[in-house]
């Protein structure tokens, strides 16, 4: 946009003079001048809004110059005005992209809280227990914030306000924000954050957990189990008398002998046991050993092999099981029926 006054910029009469250089705002530009004139000129060209803020435009800027008396000094204080103004404005636009670039790569505490619930969901972990915990820690640092802000400090307050529950609890709450975290790095959702390594709130245990001594086991393997057998014997006789008789009773058979021995003796976790297969059991039963390998337990997906070797005293019970016809699938159908 060219002037009458180019390239000098100057009017007014000697000891009154003023500047009016022609600022050119830059496409985008971010300034408090730029949305009126634009919308003018949109107005005036019939343009889109769009088209016009894509475009640089000229705005005359009017100030008294410092020179009055001297035309010559005037016009190089325009020249110099305009240059300076438009680096600054130029300089504006720059910073603005930079933080409209720096906002698009942003990633919120909730995408790292809603992956996590995916994960916990879709790998059938317990989600349901663990559920009122994110939900808590997601309202506590909110979930528009910058992960980048999330630092040691505010570990810290967390802390702080679950310091009133149970030490067993303020530690669930400091390991659930560090596997949200450690798993949001592991999916590449984050490239890192700051909290790896941060101590955990300690649990002090007054007492550990005692098992079963030798004569305890002995008592429940021996005489308790022998009785409850003969009890369910007797019990299974006396249905088989009263069925004689159209009796709606049902007979009983809890391997309970099986469920202790694969209890006591391999230390499987009761899902495990409820799902062992005849393929996962190995007997060798003229040396009295064997070895159980699990396909399906909880740490399955990380490649961890869940193995061990059977007890005697589980060979000696397996091995008639397994010898009898058609064995089942399971473990747990083969036990049916069977009580030595």
């Amino acid at each position: 946009m060219a002037y009458k006054s180019e390239p000098s910029w100057v009017s007014g009469r000697i000891g009154s003079l003023c500047i009016e250089p022609p600022i050119t705002h830059p496409a985008f530009c971010t300034c408090d001048q730029c949305p009126a004139y634009r919308a003018k000129r949109a107005a005036r060209t019939g343009q889109p809004i769009e088209e016009i803020e894509a475009e640089p435009i000229d705005i005359r800027v009017k100030r008294y110059s410092p020179y009055p008396r001297n035309k010559k000094l005037s016009k190089l204080e325009a020249q110099r005005v305009k240059e300076a103004e438009e680096k600054k404005l130029n300089a504006r636009v720059v910073r603005a992209k930079a933080a409209e670039v720096k906002e698009a790569s942003i990633v919120r505490f909730g995408a790292v809280t809603s992956n996590y619930r995916r994960y916990l969901i879709d790998n059938h972990k317990d989600y349901d227990h663990a559920k009122s915990r994110i939900d808590a820690i997601e309202a506590f640092y909110g979930p528009e914030r910058d992960i980048e802000t999330l630092t040691y400090p505010l570990y810290e307050e967390l802390i702080a306000e679950v310091g009133c529950l149970s030490p067993e609890t303020q530690r669930h709450y400091a390991n659930m924000l560090l596997a949200m975290l450690n798993r949001a790095k592991a999916q590449r959702i984050i490239p890192r954050h700051h909290l790896e390594g941060v101590p955990v709130p300690q649990v002090v245990h007054d007492d550990e957990p005692e098992p079963w001594s030798y004569l305890e086991l002995g008592i429940l393997m021996g005489p308790a189990l022998r009785e409850y057998e003969a009890e369910q014997a007797a019990w299974n006789a006396r249905v088989a008398q009263e069925k004689k008789n159209r009796g709606l009773r049902s007979p009983s058979f809890i391997p309970l002998r099986g469920l202790c021995l694969i209890g006591y003796y391999t230390m499987m976790r009761p899902k495990c046991n409820r799902f062992l297969t005849w393929e996962e059991v190995t007997l060798d039963p003229a040396n009295r050993t064997g070895w159980y390998q699990l396909d399906k337990h909880k740490n399955v997906n990380k490649g961890i092999k869940a193995r061990g070797p059977l007890a005697a005293e589980l060979v000696d019970y397996l091995v008639p099981v397994l010898k009898r016809p058609k064995p089942a699938t399971h473990v747990w159908d083969g036990w049916v029926g069977v009580l030595p």
